[in-house]
């Protein structure tokens, strides 16, 4: 009898910005659409998928023949996930003897280490798993004898680690086939080719139908801010000027201002994104919000997925520009890890505080 696939992808994914369970690449494949596709290549005739941060819309990307289990205390970390996967297929008989459990986020993790590390476990006291120039990772192989122990034993998110050492784990070694590294951080590509999700907000590039809020931001602006940043007395920019700027710029690339939307309902509340800064390597993070989405937390929270871009691109540090006055906005970058580094005064605006940070 084939192994039973367990593919564990219940987490938030923090640093990602979005679950990890709906997490896509450049070409739009989705990552647990691949991770499916890895353990079926690999000999698993069937595969169990547990997911647990918004399972719904995750279980939307689950390949139709795969069955699905969601571990409702997933916020526990690896360990309820794997608890949930082998309680499962502990009481059902059909499930065989063994069962291989691999991670979402192993981009480089394909069916030849996974086939591998099966062909070196035997029988329901099987305890395999696959190391990285003897760094031990995923794919893990369990016999079934283990299965109601390892659910009894493990806590946290260290998964079967402790349990694995205790009872003298077999690695076979894969570094010839993968690194075994986990993903992290959203994946290279255009930018135009990625949404930023995290919980409540996606962002995006701008739409020309969406060029009434960006002009909504400028007539809503503090008096104080620079007169080139506001309305003028004669209109401009107007609306019309507004859709031109969109529709003539090019789709964002490692830097850009990307649309702050909110997930339930879909409407636009601001931007967040990276601008030109300093030094090539050091872009400027940048973020404004309509009035009546501020207090509610939307600025941090889209400005820590942008950090998680940023990193991803490779950039090494931050840089922000924010008025002394503007003490909501000062709140926020401090909450991002901004430091302060230097003031400019503007005899006219009042006093510019430069901060940074590194990614």
């Amino acid at each position: 009898m084939s192994p039973v696939g367990v593919l564990l992808a219940a987490g938030a994914g923090s640093r990602m910005g979005m679950p990890k369970a709906l997490v896509h690449d450049p070409d739009g494949t989705a990552w647990m659409v691949r991770s499916v596709g890895v353990l079926r290549d690999s000999g698993c005739d069937e595969v169990v998928v547990v997911l647990g941060a918004r399972a719904d819309e995750a279980a939307a990307l689950v390949p139709a023949d795969v069955r699905v289990v969601v571990a409702d205390d997933w916020a526990d970390g690896m360990s309820a996930s794997l608890r949930a996967a082998l309680g499962t297929l502990d009481d059902d008989p059909s499930c065989g003897e063994v069962a291989v459990v691999t991670l979402v986020d192993l981009p480089d993790v394909g069916a030849d280490a996974v086939r591998r590390v099966v062909a070196a476990a035997s029988g329901p006291a099987a305890l395999v798993r696959a190391s990285y120039g003897g760094r031990p990772g995923h794919p893990v192989v369990l016999g079934r004898d283990h299965w109601a122990p390892i659910a009894a034993d493990v806590c946290g998110d260290e998964g079967a680690k402790t349990y694995l050492r205790r009872h003298g784990c077999t690695l076979v070694e894969c570094g010839d086939l993968a690194t075994g590294e986990d993903q992290d951080e959203p994946p290279g590509g255009s930018v135009g080719d990625v949404v930023l999700e995290t919980e409540r907000l996606r962002l995006r590039p701008w739409r020309v139908t969406e060029a009434h809020v960006q002009r909504e931001l400028w007539a809503e602006r503090d008096p104080r801010v620079p007169a080139r940043r506001r309305i003028d007395a004669d209109g401009h920019p107007t609306l019309a000027e507004m859709e031109e700027w969109i529709a003539s710029s090019p789709p964002p690339d490692s830097t850009g201002l990307l649309a702050v939307e909110l997930r339930d309902g879909g409407d636009v509340i601001g931007y967040c994104g990276l601008t030109e800064g300093s030094s090539p390597e050091v872009p400027e993070l940048a973020y404004e919000l309509l009035r009546r989405a501020r207090g509610h937390g939307y600025a941090t929270e889209a400005a820590t997925s942008v950090l998680a871009w940023a990193r991803a691109s490779g950039f090494a540090g931050l840089t922000a520009t924010v008025w002394e006055w503007n003490t909501a906005s000062l709140r926020v970058l401090t909450k991002l890890g901004f430091a302060e580094e230097s003031r400019e005064v503007d005899p006219a605006h009042g006093v510019n505080v430069v901060t940074s940070r590194r990614l």
